[in-house]
């Protein structure tokens, strides 16, 4: 006669037991995989940051097996029972991790938990099934000991463990002198002391150009954060790296200064403030051998741990409660803050750090301390997060001079934050460099603040386009040179590379002629705006400036909405050294010349229209905050 099957509560100890620990071994070593996976495809982890994220996933795989084994218990059955569960809460937190989507409507999230849950269940019934018939585990030791030998493994691992980078120990390059790279972000020319503005507070970027070289034409060839210091990282125009928008990652077969810089022996340092430019929006950072783009102030684990299925929903419950987990950009107190401590490692080998400052972009919100009492005392209805104001409310910005005028205020409270860490990172890039030192500072492009009907977004004019750049050498003259031959930033990368003694392939010319006081034939330099199918109603237009004469060209287009079409080509031509302000157009009247500059930009420029590009809600969310797209 048949007997009755056991209840899980008249079920033997062991039995109970084993479903338990089965399930519990099996969450474990599910972590385990799930961080090995993670170590492997992020290669530039560091051994402490591998053991924090071991560390948090034993954690929440010994919570998860914990739930999973409870669940085996109450249910009934042995160690197979444990292994379905584990397998089935694993395949469930998995698959909400990635089908249900965060920006969800209430209902549709009910949806997904519960069809995340009929999952679970359904993955936990076949490997079930699949034990029974497969094979007899009903050794919890055997569990336990893979286990601990995938945890050994791993371990081996984590200390065996090289950062990625050159292992040139500098010979060679032992005797050139270092270079301090810096870029200060949406950094208008004429907002700076040296360029003329009275009310700057700039005594640092005023300093350098007083004993070094000014470039009073600099211009930039993007309008956007990311392909402008591609630019400048590589020497090639936006449309020969490929990187025509912000979020677009530079292809490993493009190479940059920081490759090049390496081989020579020397020490390379990326240290970043905005989103942009970050290594997972650009993939321009891990071409240097350290790199600090983590904005968080809070930085108990690494970025990473996110990747893991805990750690996911550990972040997501973070987020929740209000805590900012992924800020968009950091001050330039931060930023100046990891440059110091990578400045601060003895080496015999020169280096060279690339320091970017987000502060001058928007939005504005700059030290009280460096704030004047007018701007302290101002009620009006400006404020520095522009881009998250109503239509109405930005209308009565521009529509009021006193509230543009606050404004303007906190734009240079920004730009004197940056000048201020600025004087710090100088004098910590002197006190490491051996061998002297260049200081090179630029900007990748400018803001517009009512100038051509534009409030705060840029064009192909002066106001966006022209940037300061000053360069200093190791022999700081006692007063400074101001050159005034249009120079862009495709010149940046071979300027910086003929100081390294390597070369490299691309648009630009080295500025050292210019420094050393030699001749320089003329040469014509283009910007460009890309339509894209990510970003709509963006015009596809191009500028070439050539000595003292400008031109621009836009394309046929739909206008800044669906319903206005423009179907003529569209030219503007400026005499910059007249008109400064680009107020009268001369193109009618001087067809011959314009001619003539569109041949020059004809090999440079392209019309075609950029994308699609697969950006997600967040992604999206940062470039409207950012103010890149509306």
């Amino acid at each position: 006669m048949p007997q009755p099957a056991e209840s899980p509560a008249t079920m033997p100890t062991s039995t109970r037991s084993a479903a338990f620990y089965t399930a519990c071994a099996a969450s474990v070593a599910a972590g385990l995989l799930e961080l090995a996976q993670l170590v492997a495809t992020h290669p530039r982890m560091s051994a402490l940051e591998v053991g924090q994220c071991m560390v948090f996933a034993l954690c929440g795989a010994a919570l998860l097996g914990a739930i999973a084994g409870i669940g085996a218990m109450l249910r009934g059955g042995g160690a197979q029972r444990g292994l379905a569960w584990s397998i089935g809460t694993w395949a469930a937190l998995t698959a909400s991790m990635h089908g249900v989507p965060s920006g969800a409507s209430l209902p549709w999230k009910c949806i997904g938990v519960f069809a995340v849950i009929g999952f679970g269940v359904l993955c936990a019934g076949a490997v079930s099934w699949m034990a029974r018939k497969l094979s007899r585990l009903a050794s919890v030791r055997l569990w336990i000991a893979a286990d601990l030998a995938l945890l050994v493994a791993l371990a081996v691992m984590m200390f065996a463990r090289r950062e990625t980078g050159s292992t040139n120990d500098g010979a060679g390059a032992s005797d050139r002198p270092s270079i301090l790279f810096v870029t200060i972000d949406t950094l208008r020319a004429d907002f700076v002391g040296c360029f003329g503005r009275k009310q700057a507070r700039t005594p640092t970027l005023d300093d350098l150009a007083a004993h070094g070289n000014l470039f009073e034409h600099a211009q930039t060839h993007s309008l956007l954060t990311g392909p402008s210091h591609a630019t400048m990282l590589t020497g090639l125009l936006p449309i020969h790296s490929g990187l025509t928008e912000n979020l677009q990652r530079l292809s490993h077969s493009v190479p940059t200064i920081a490759e090049q810089m390496t081989r020579k022996g020397y020490r390379t340092g990326a240290f970043v403030g905005g989103y942009p430019v970050r290594q997972d929006a650009s993939a321009l950072l891990e071409r240097f051998e350290s790199y600090d783009d983590d904005f968080r102030t809070w930085r108990a684990l690494p970025r990473e741990s996110e990747k893991l299925l805990l750690g996911h929903w550990f972040w997501n419950a973070l987020r929740m409660s209000g805590f900012e987990t992924n800020p968009r950009d950091r001050s330039a107190e931060a930023v100046a803050a990891a440059a110091l401590s990578w400045l601060a490692a003895d080496s015999a080998r020169p280096f060279f750090a690339w320091v970017h400052f987000f502060d001058p972009h928007l939005p504005y919100e700059p030290p009280a301390s460096l704030l004047t009492d007018d701007a302290r005392a101002y009620r009006g209805p400006a404020r520095g997060s522009w881009t998250n104001m109503s239509a109405r409310e930005q209308a009565q910005v521009i529509q009021d001079p006193a509230a543009m005028a606050h404004m303007n205020e906190l734009y240079d409270a920004e730009i004197a934050e940056a000048d201020l860490q600025l004087a710090r990172l100088v004098a910590a890039a002197r006190s490491s460099a051996k061998h002297g030192l260049w200081i090179i500072v630029t900007a990748d492009h400018g803001e517009n603040f009512g100038e051509h009907g534009l409030y705060f977004e840029r064009d192909l004019y002066e106001e966006s386009l022209h940037i300061p750049l000053i360069v200093q050498s190791p022999q700081a003259a006692a007063s400074g040179a101001r050159i005034g031959q249009p120079v862009g930033l495709i010149d940046l990368a071979p300027t910086m590379l003929e100081i390294a003694g390597a070369t490299l392939p691309g648009d630009g010319r080295s500025l050292m002629p210019l420094l050393r006081g030699e001749a320089w034939p003329p040469h014509a330099y283009l910007a460009e705006i890309f339509a894209s199918d990510g970003i709509p109603y963006r015009r596809a237009s191009y500028a070439v400036r050539e000595e003292a004469w400008k031109l621009i060209v836009r394309q046929p287009s739909w206008g800044n909405t669906p319903f206005l079409w423009k179907p003529d080509e569209e030219r503007e031509l400026y005499d910059i050294d007249h008109d400064r302000a680009e107020q009268h157009n001369l193109a009618e009247g001087d067809a011959a010349r314009v001619g003539v500059m569109k041949s020059c930009a004809a090999e440079l420029h392209s019309t075609r229209q950029v994308g699609p590009l697969d950006l997600g809600d967040e992604d999206r969310a940062a470039l409207k905050a950012l103010g890149y797209t509306k």
